[in-house]
């Protein structure tokens, strides 16, 4: 399949619009994967190199939050952990999933998706929780409950990748009391 210069200019476009998107909030892939599955990509080939992109970008995006000073190694470690196993486990998903069913539940996924985003639960944050060096100085049960809701945000990117900022922005936010930009440097830690 050779590229033409217009679909060389789209794809870059949407990438640089969709990287921005992606380390200010997430939801860039939404953008990404309909575009290429537009441009001819078998679904499960446009989610794959998907992944590609989203990866450069978020290893560029944990250099400049580091580079800021923004970056708790032991906070994203301890995140990432459960969602790695995860993600394992939902590629294996992604990857025995017919074309036609993985473009149904696409579909479905950016409507779900666009929900989260209107409800905006980071909205309803807890107050009485308080970032103050980390997830260690969480209780047990938080630190336990983050484990497994990242098991499962790791199912879910690994199957899909589209929104996972989102839910990962809406987790760190509410239950763990992390501000916006600390919440971002988390969130291109786990997306890499």
């Amino acid at each position: 399949m050779s590229m033409e210069l217009w679909q060389f200019l789209v794809i870059f476009t949407v990438g640089v619009v969709a990287g921005v998107i992606n380390t200010l909030a997430g939801g860039g892939s939404l953008i990404t994967l309909p575009v290429l599955i537009f441009l001819g990509l078998p679904a499960t080939v446009a989610n794959g190199t998907n992944r590609l992109a989203i990866t450069v970008q978020s290893v560029l995006a944990v250099a400049g939050f580091k580079r800021k000073g923004v970056s708790d190694f032991k906070l994203s470690l301890f995140m990432s952990l459960p969602a790695l196993i995860g993600a394992i486990i939902g590629a294996q998903l992604a990857v025995d999933v017919s074309d036609i069913l993985f473009k149904r539940i696409l579909a479905v996924v950016m409507l779900l998706v666009l929900g989260l985003i209107l409800w905006n639960p980071t909205r309803m944050r807890q107050g009485n929780v308080r970032y103050n060096g980390g997830m260690f100085s969480l209780s047990r049960s938080r630190r336990i409950a983050s484990m497994f809701i990242f098991f499962f945000i790791g199912v879910y990117g690994g199957f899909i990748q589209a929104g996972i900022g989102f839910l990962i922005i809406a987790i760190l936010t509410t239950m763990n009391g992390l501000n916006l930009v600390e919440t971002n440097s988390h969130k291109v830690y786990k997306e890499h």
